[in-house]
Formats: C-alpha cells, sequence, structure tokens
C-alpha cells in the first residue's frame, strides 16, 4: 500500500511538473508575432472600414502603404448630401505629416518637428508600420490585461484577442487625457493561425454588436515601391497648418 501512495504521488509531481511547464495559448501567440513581425519594414493593406449609424451601414474603403517612416493612406467615403464620394489621401514622411480633402479642396498639414515628444509619438504610433499588421511594442505593453483565445472562422483556424478593459490599456499606454472618453468598452481582434495576418478587428459600444469593424481583404508584407508616397496634390488646394490645434488636443 506504501509503494501505491509512492507511485501516486510521484505521478502527481510529474503531472504538474509537465502542466506547470505547459504555455499557454498566450504565450506561443507572443513567440510566433514576435518572430512574424520583428524585421518587418514595409507593408500595404485593403481594408474595409464598416460603421453602424441610424440603423444603415457605412462602408469606408481604404488602401495602406507603410515604407520605413513612409506612410501613406487612401480613403474613400460616400457623404449624405454631396454629389461625389470624400476621397481623402494622408501621407507623411516621419517630418510631416498631410492629409488632402477633395470635397473643400483643402491640405492640412502637421509639422511633427514642432510638437512635443509625447504628442509626436502618439501620432506616430498611429502610423506605424507594424500597426497595420500587428503592433509588438503595443502589444508587449499591454498582453497581461488581454486575453488570447484559439478560434475558428469561416472554417480557418484563428486567433481570438480580446480587451475589454479599456481603462485599464488607458493606463498602460499612458493615454493623454483628452482621450479619456473612449467611444468603446470592448475590442476584438481576429488574427489567422497559419498566416498571422489581421483578419477583421470589432469594436463595441454597448451590447453584441459592433459599432465599428475593419475587414482585412489583402496584406502584404513586401514590395511597396518608393513611388508610392511621391503624390502630388492639387496646386490650387488650400493649405491649413493645424499644428497647433494638435498640440493643443493631444495634451495629458
Amino acid at each position: 500500500m506504501k509503494k501505491i501512495f509512492v507511485a501516486v504521488g510521484a505521478l502527481c509531481f510529474a503531472t504538474g511538473i509537465l502542466w506547470s511547464q505547459a504555455e499557454s495559448v498566450k504565450d506561443v501567440f507572443s513567440k510566433r508575432i514576435i518572430e512574424k513581425y520583428r524585421d518587418v519594414n514595409e507593408m500595404s493593406a485593403v481594408v474595409e472600414m464598416n460603421m453602424s449609424m441610424m440603423g444603415t451601414t457605412m462602408k469606408m474603403p481604404m488602401k495602406v502603404w507603410v515604407k520605413g517612416k513612409n506612410f501613406r493612406m487612401d480613403m474613400s467615403m460616400v457623404v449624405p448630401g454631396a454629389d461625389k464620394n470624400m476621397e481623402q489621401i494622408t501621407i507623411s514622411d516621419g517630418n510631416t505629416v498631410s492629409t488632402y480633402n477633395n470635397l473643400n479642396n483643402t491640405i492640412m498639414t502637421i509639422d511633427m518637428n514642432k510638437l512635443p515628444e509625447e504628442t509626436k509619438k502618439i501620432i506616430k504610433n498611429q502610423y506605424a508600420t507594424k500597426s497595420m499588421g500587428f503592433d509588438l511594442e503595443m502589444f508587449e505593453k499591454i498582453k497581461d490585461q488581454i486575453k488570447v483565445e484559439e478560434t475558428v472562422r469561416n472554417g480557418r483556424n484563428a486567433y481570438l484577442i480580446t480587451v475589454d478593459n479599456i481603462d485599464a490599456i488607458k493606463n498602460t499606454l499612458n493615454m493623454p487625457s483628452s482621450s479619456s472618453q473612449v467611444p468603446f468598452k470592448k475590442l476584438l481582434y481576429i488574427i489567422d493561425c497559419d498566416s498571422l495576418l489581421p483578419v477583421k478587428m470589432e469594436i463595441y459600444a454597448d451590447g453584441e454588436t459592433p459599432g465599428l469593424w475593419m475587414d482585412f481583404i489583402e496584406i502584404k508584407t513586401s514590395g511597396v515601391p518608393d513611388s508610392i508616397f511621391n503624390v502630388k496634390f492639387p496646386p490650387d488646394a488650400r493649405k491649413m497648418d493645424i499644428t497647433e490645434t494638435v498640440k493643443g488636443t493631444l495634451v495629458k
């Protein structure tokens, strides 16, 4: 009988060691995603952003290109009452961010070199290369406050990342006070298990239906031509420098 207890005890001890050594889904995902995006320096994406408004869905097709410090985003949007779609182009070389709007033929410009370092960091994070695929720096900061699960979407294995403690995330990322009223309570991020490319992002305010969601149609991590960033805006476009406005908005 004593031998049986010893054997059972040894088995339990060994099982405990095995369980303690087993990697969680989040651990496995972390290692894979770091390996995937560690050396990525360029990326292009075709994205469709959808927003639920007054019982209808507003679709905003987007194309994004990133290469090193260079960033470009083209967006199209139906504007009620307008006789044509709003076409918006945003381009940045790391020093200046310029956005052109065809409806008012206006170029809004931000001089990054005139901004405080914290404000500059907030804006640059919006145009980070890896944010189109996966922002490793941000993930490292918030990984203890998110949930990573394995799931199946459209017959394919995927990772489901859930962010449901927005206040904790805000504090961890040191977000400015002007962003204290975050208009959503939960975010779901679906990433393909094989390619580790984003599939969908869903943002929830209240209820079980997302108020905003993004479908990632196509993502490539190479082949971005330098010429894509050589954008010529109309010479008669009105120019507005909004650096001071941004400086006063994105403050702690």
